[in-house]
């Protein structure tokens, strides 16, 4: 491959725009006639063509943004978005654009824009790009600079807007990508902007969430994507507060079929009150859905609906009461929610289901069965070691008390603890500890 001009490279350039200049000043009209779609591609992520002659031409990348979002590893835009002004007055592609957090020329402070004003077509990176104008064949016409001071963002603002806007059209776990994809950046911005700063619509989409989940569910679990939004904000917004607010209010939903709801492993974990390893043993017993065999993490994506579906059929009777009634009971008897839950799914345990703010508040249950199941459980218990937080919640002790008996012999560190043992004790000192305490209680 052989080219009868090499224009010399300009300080900021992109790769891919000296792509479109080399191209232009052979004489060719359009990116096809020099390269395949995957050899462009690969130029837009400023790698190697894997055609000598014009990798060895390219300008090397640089590094365009340290932000991080939950929606991309790489801070890499691959589709265009320019200022006309720039262009027509020098017309080469600047690294900058290509980053996905800038959103305005500083120059000229015009919009970065993504989007035909006339025939409202993507741009693409064509060399018509490089003299303003519409890259759609059948338009071509001059691209309008635009001026949106309101969405002139910096980089943490942009991060947050593109988030909002993605939340606004998709429900779910957030799915990174290796790259941004943003083919319509300009309508992203606005409409991220528009969840974060009008308060009207951010109140309509934050109630058109929750009600998109069945009145089976708790609150906990209705209030997941609001909730999601807030926790990767980077920078405040006047929609902060009314999102908040929403998730505190009392939304009457519709009692509709328990149908699928995907969370992230952690999202689940924080919506159930459980842990990891909690909802491991769910999913063993079929009362969680999983997307793969593989070991579950906090990134792992998982269906809860098996376990409202189960739980759901049994209405509470006028003498239960809420399992979060029984806090203390269910901690000193070292009671997490799987436990709960695989007895309700085994009938150990006869309950009632009334949605609530969260899992531990909707199970109803009366006092003399959750007595008799908590002696049973903690009877069964068979464990070498716990650590120390735990020791405190089943023996009622404080830590203070644990670290002296820990000096007069009587909280051992268990002998085959390897990494923090220190934090560990052994589990028969625990019962030993836990029955002293109970006679010196009954004894004052």
């Amino acid at each position: 491959m052989q080219f009868s001009i090499k224009p010399a490279q300009i300080e900021n350039e992109a790769p891919i725009g000296y792509l479109l200049r080399l191209i232009t000043r052979n004489g060719l009209t359009r990116t096809s006639a020099l390269v395949s779609d995957a050899q462009l591609n690969r130029v837009i992520k400023c790698i190697d063509s894997n055609v000598p002659e014009i990798d060895l031409l390219l300008p090397k990348r640089t590094h365009l943004s340290s932000m991080q979002s939950p929606l991309f590893n790489y801070s890499l835009q691959l589709t265009p978005k320019i200022c006309p002004d720039c262009i027509r007055e020098k017309p080469y592609y600047r690294n900058e654009w290509q980053n996905p957090f800038q959103s305005y020329c500083a120059i000229h402070g015009n919009d970065l824009i993504s989007v035909c004003s006339h025939c409202n077509s993507l741009l693409k990176f064509e060399p018509t790009l490089l003299q303003a104008r519409c890259t759609n064949v059948f338009c071509h016409k001059a691209l309008t600079a635009e001026r949106n001071k309101h969405l002139h963002l910096s980089h943490e603002q942009v991060s947050d807007v593109l988030l909002a806007a993605h939340h606004y059209e998709k429900i779910g776990p957030i799915k990174s990508t290796k790259y941004p994809q943003l083919p319509n950046f300009q309508y992203a911005l606005k409409l991220g902007y528009a969840l974060l700063t009008d308060l009207d619509c951010a109140k309509k989409w934050a109630k058109q969430s929750i009600h998109s989940i069945s009145g089976y569910y708790t609150k906990s679990i209705a209030n997941v994507e609001i909730i999601r939004l807030l926790s990767h904000l980077k920078t405040s917004w006047p929609a902060v507060k009314t999102l908040k607010k929403e998730t505190e209010q009392c939304h009457i939903r519709c009692l509709s079929n328990v149908s699928e709801v995907w969370l992230s492993a952690s999202e689940a974990c924080k919506s159930i009150g459980i842990t990891i390893e909690g909802l491991t043993t769910l999913a063993s017993e079929g009362l969680i859905r999983t997307q793969t065999n593989a070991r579950l993490s906090n990134k792992s994506v998982v269906d809860v609906s098996p376990l409202f579906l189960m739980i759901s059929l049994t209405k509470p009777s006028t003498k239960m009461e809420p399992m979060s009634s029984f806090k203390a009971l269910l901690l000193k008897n070292d009671i997490e929610m799987q436990d709960v839950v695989i007895a309700l799914y085994k009938g150990e345990l006869a309950y009632g289901y009334q949605p609530g703010k969260t899992l531990l508040d909707s199970i109803y249950c009366d006092s003399k069965t959750l007595h008799r199941f908590a002696k049973k459980h903690f009877d069964g218990i068979k464990k070498r070691m716990v650590d120390i937080d735990k020791a405190i919640r089943i023996t009622g002790a404080s830590r203070e008390e644990i670290l002296a008996f820990r000096k007069s012999g009587k909280a051992r560190i268990p002998r085959w603890a390897g990494y923090n043992s220190d934090e560990l004790v052994d589990y028969n000192d625990v019962l030993n500890i836990r029955k002293l305490k109970n006679q010196l209680s009954l004894e004052f």
